[in-house]
């Protein structure tokens, strides 16, 4: 998920990664105009956006947060795979884990939400049962 402020640092990084790219095609034209070799103008235009296209793509991609570790677990839905009396196999994504179920007995194929990470054991509850017990103002 991208970031919502905008990143200065990473936005003067990408300029530099530009300046570069258009450095190196300067002078390439420069040597290729002392051989005798002309490139259109159109041509020099078209290689300048791509460079632009591909910094604009790059700072798009450097922005997302990473997603590494179990702490980005916590939240995620997933799919129990066997029944969780109280531990058993659920399926988050396209990863099978671990999980322990917190509160009672889950059964098979019930749609569970992760609370909570032990090592490689995730703690998850019943979707339904962590919505009904939400707050109002967080519904």
């Amino acid at each position: 998920m991208p970031q919502n402020r905008f990143n200065f640092r990473l936005l003067f990084v990408s300029a530099v990664s530009l300046l570069d790219d258009a450095l190196i095609l300067t002078i390439a034209i420069i040597i290729l105009s002392r051989f005798g070799i002309h490139i259109p103008v159109w041509l020099i235009i078209f290689i300048a956006i791509l460079f632009l296209g591909w910094t604009f793509i790059s700072y798009l991609v450097m922005r997302r947060n990473p997603q590494l570790g179990f702490e980005n677990m916590i939240g995620a839905t997933g799919l129990t795979l066997d029944s969780l009396s109280p531990k058993g196999t659920i399926r988050v994504g396209h990863e099978r884990w671990a999980a322990k179920a917190r509160g009672g007995n889950i059964g098979t194929g019930v749609a569970v939400l992760v609370v909570g990470q032990n090592g490689l054991l995730l703690t998850v509850v019943r979707k339904n049962q962590m919505e009904s017990t939400e707050p109002p103002a967080l519904r």
